[in-house]
């Protein structure tokens, strides 16, 4: 015949508490790893969105240069035209006399 240690209810609970005590503490320390988690993420999430909307912001400002600069260089262009069309108007008057010095009409007209 065997013996059967038989353990009351309470020393029972009192065994069960002791094991589960440091399952309570590791818990404890697990949530506030959890919510130290929690905050990083919610402040790398705020200034995620920060940057994301300065990114924005300056993609806007970036889109807005270029197509000032396309004007600035379409506005280039035609005044370049508009310059080879007026020294071409000048020019179709003018007559090139070979073997004359223009150097000395200068220093003449400064008389």
């Amino acid at each position: 015949m065997y013996f059967v240690n038989m353990l009351s209810l309470e020393e029972v609970r009192k065994l069960i508490e002791a094991e589960i005590r440091p399952l309570k503490t590791k818990i404890s320390e697990y949530e506030e790893k959890i919510k130290e988690l929690e905050k990083s993420q919610s402040f790398l999430s705020n200034q995620y969105d920060t940057l994301l909307k300065q990114i924005q912001g300056n993609n806007g400002k970036y889109a807005k240069i270029d197509r000032r600069v396309e004007d600035l260089r379409r506005d280039v262009d035609l005044s370049a035209d508009e310059i080879e069309d007026l020294e071409q108007y000048l020019r179709r008057d003018y007559i090139k006399i070979f073997g004359f010095d223009p150097d000395m009409l200068r220093e003449d007209l400064r008389l």
